[in-house]
This record gives structure tokens, sequence and C-alpha cells, in this order.
């Protein structure tokens, strides 16, 4: 069978220890380009030219890497760097310890992974973490960003994140929800009756780097200050949708992603929109809310991993979801930290406790997250027990409601008042209260905000 690209790092590592000399170098950096071909960097004593075309011709056999060696084999040694000081420099500023590199061990062994998106996934953040400091978060001076995340579509992440932010309004808390699934925005029909079209998320990446201080975010902040939703002690909801899916929302969409690739932009221009969002709120804001998308896509990992304060992540009892889970919790372990990202799990569409299997089922979840987070997340020497709701890996259920399936809306416009009213009174209460309550639990603060606070 030939070599596959999941093999292509292990297999480098196997040829390259088989060498006579390669315990006499210094460093073995393998790089792995945008199309998964392999490069050699190494440093260290330099063998007989025989002996690299030796090498080679077995990294190029089929027994090697066949087709995925690029025979490129790269030399830094004391006469000066080759091919360049500028690439070496690179190379040795960016690469990471490879996962089977001992303590101690002669050569160190490097992997430098070379990427044109998911870079949000795959790489520590350039920018400091996160938005703003942690500690001014703790201490009620700068809002909580929040990342509400699913890798698989469908488990009603959307309805998670305006029932969540709507209950904290309710009990008097600044809150802003950002819908950052530009694919499949649903925001806007949460809360927005259909009318204008407005403005939003979309437009602010396209117009913002165009346009620069010519294009404010404040014109696509929409206040929901209606007594129905909010309550008697309520404060103003603020919303800032994707924007309109007219006829330029494809090309709209396809600028976006290009620009990232192109430019590795959208990171900042996110990090310029949430700190005008902050700014642009008069009496300013207790938590932001990332609505982001579905799935290993480069908004929803900006969102997680560079951007929020904590994520919420909804999971469903299935192999896939479970499979999804492991790589998004293990980059939220942050290992480059003192800390990995606060999480709350979720198990989305959970059965009721009195259908048959559904008490199984909430039981099996709760193991199998509790074994996810001490493979993948917990530090050694800081794994708790099962049974303890404060930590990440216990999971706040979220049964299936049918009634709640399909597009909910709060518009009164739309809706009426006595259909809305149901409908919040359902959206605020139990898991979602639970949730809001957590949240709060995080970042030391009470669910009824004083208005003094």
């Amino acid at each position: 069978m030939s070599i596959r690209f999941s093999q292509t790092l292990e297999r480098t590592y196997e040829v390259l220890r088989t060498r006579p000399w390669h315990a006499e170098l210094a460093a073995v950096t393998i790089v792995r380009d945008v199309r998964g071909q392999i490069h050699l960097f190494l440093e260290g004593r330099r063998p007989a030219e025989q002996q690299e075309l030796d090498l080679s011709q077995a990294l190029s056999a089929e027994q090697g890497l066949g087709p995925y060696w690029s025979a490129d084999l790269w030399w830094a040694d004391e006469q000066g760097d080759r091919p360049s000081s500028t690439l070496s420099s690179m190379i040795r500023d960016q690469r990471r310890s490879a996962p089977w590199q001992a303590d101690g061990a002669r050569p160190s062994w490097y992997v430098l992974e070379r990427h044109v998106a998911k870079q949000s996934w795959t790489e520590p953040p350039s920018e400091p973490l996160p938005l703003w400091p942690m500690d001014d978060v703790i201490a009620g001076a700068a809002p909580v960003v929040v990342a509400f995340f699913s890798f698989k579509g469908g488990l009603g992440r959307t309805t998670v994140t305006g029932a969540t932010g709507l209950t904290l309004a309710r009990y008097g808390h600044r809150v802003a929800l950002v819908d950052l699934d530009l694919e499949a925005p649903g925001l806007a029909s949460l809360f927005l009756a259909p009318k204008d079209e407005p403005t939003g998320v979309i437009d602010y990446l396209i117009e913002k780097p165009i346009q620069d201080k010519g294009w404010q975010l404040r014109e696509s902040i929409h206040s929901l200050p209606d007594p129905l939703l909010l309550g008697p002690r309520g404060a103003t909801l603020r919303l800032v949708p994707v924007g309109s899916v007219d006829a330029d929302y494809l090309e709209k969409l396809a600028r976006v992603d290009v620009q990232n690739i192109a430019e590795g932009s959208l990171g900042r221009i996110l990090r310029e929109l949430l700190l005008e969002l902050r700014s642009a709120l008069p009496g300013g804001v207790d938590f932001i809310f990332l609505d982001a998308r579905a799935g290993l896509h480069e908004l929803g990992g900006l969102a997680l991993c560079n951007l929020a304060h904590a994520g919420v992540v909804l999971g469903i009892d299935s192999a896939q979801s479970w499979a999804g889970l492991a790589l998004v919790v293990q980059r939220l372990a942050r290992p480059e930290q003192e800390a990995g990202l606060p999480i709350v799990m979720v198990h989305a569409f959970a059965p009721l406790v009195e259908q048959p299997g559904g008490e199984e089922e909430r039981r099996e979840f709760v193991e199998r997250s509790y074994d996810l987070f001490c493979e993948r997340y917990y530090r050694s020497g800081e794994v708790p027990d099962l049974i303890d709701s404060d930590q990440p890996h216990t999971p706040l259920v979220i049964a299936w409601q049918p009634e709640l399936r399909g597009e909910l809306s709060l518009s009164v416009e739309s809706q009426g008042q006595e259909k809305v009213k149901a409908l919040v009174q359902r959206l605020t209460a139990g898991p979602y209260l639970q949730l809001a309550e957590r949240l709060c639990m995080l970042f030391g603060r009470s669910l009824q905000r004083e208005r003094s606070q």
C-alpha cells in the first residue's frame, strides 16, 4: 500500500534514524509544506556527500516517502546557514518539538507544519490571548467574551446562544450577541422581524479594510429593549447580525475567505470589531456572545481559540461528534499557556430520562466526556473526580424539545405577544438558566446584576 499523508512524519523519522550518522546531528526539523510534501532542515555535523545521497534515495523510495519526498535537504552549519539565514531563522522560530522527542535525547526533533488555512486550529495565535486581560474580566472591568461552538451542525447552537444571552439580559446583565456563522446565519431571524436589510459582520469584514474609519460598526448594532423579552429588570440586549443575505452575499463571502488565505487578516479585523463593539455601547457591556460556525471552520477557530475567555461546546453522543470534540478539546487545552480555556460542555439533544435508554445515554455521555478531558485537557496532577459539577467535563444537559425545532422567532411583529411570551418563558428557564448561572460562576459574577455594578 502506498504511503498516506498521516504516515509521512513517522516514516521520515524512521528512515533518518536508521542512518548511522544521524546521532551526530544537533537537530532535525521535518517541514511539511502546504501540499503535504516533506522537506528536511538538519543542524550539526554534515556527513559525506554519498551519505546525503543515500538518505535522499531512501526517502524517495516506495518504502520511504515516495512522492511525498520533496528532495529538499537543507543544512545549517558553522560556515553559515543554507539556503538562507532568513529561512533558517523562520524555521527555528516556528517549529515545535516533535511528539516523539524525549528529554535530553540527541538529536532534537522538531516539526514545522506549513498552512494557508486553519491556522487558528493548528497554530498558537500570534496576538496576545485573550483580546483583553482575564484579570480585567474577573475584576468586572471588561466584558467576558464567550464563543458558542459545535463540531456538528444542527445541534441548536444558535438557540442556546440567544437563549443564554436573553436570560442574562433579563437579570440585568448587558449582553451583546454577535453572529459569526456567515455560512448559515440565524441570530437575526431569532430576534429581528423580516424588514429592512441590515448590515452586519459580513459588511464589516469587507468594508473595514477598505474604508477604515469611514465604516463604523455602530450602524450594525441592533438594540432590543422590548420589555416583553427583558422583563421588568432587564437590560437592553444588543445584536450584531451577519448582514443581509442578498444578491451580493456570495461575492462578499468569497472575498472574506480569499482575503484571509492571502493576507491572514481575518483575526485582526475580528479583534477590531470586538474592540469597536465594546466602545460603542453606552454604559459598557458585561458579556459578548459569539455564535461561531460549526465544524473546524476558520471563523469558529478564531472565535473559540483566539478571542474568547470561555467556550460553550455542544456535542451529541455519536462517534463522529466525539472524534471532532477530541480535536477541539485538545486545542483548547492550550499546552503553550499556563491553563486551558474555560469550557462548559453541553450534551445537546439529550434524551429524556424517562425515555427508554435515556438515563443510560446521559450517564455514558458524562463518562465519555470525563475520559476525553482526562486524556486531552486536564494537566498532570490536576485531574478532578468524575462527579464534580463545577468541572469542564461535567456536561450541562439540554434535552430534545420538539416544540423548539425549526426556525424560532421572538419578534412580536411577526409572532404576536402570546407566542413570544410563551417562548421567552421556555428559553430563559431550565438548562438556559443553568448555563447562564455557570458562566457567571466562572467569572465571579452574580446571576442578578446589581445596577451599581
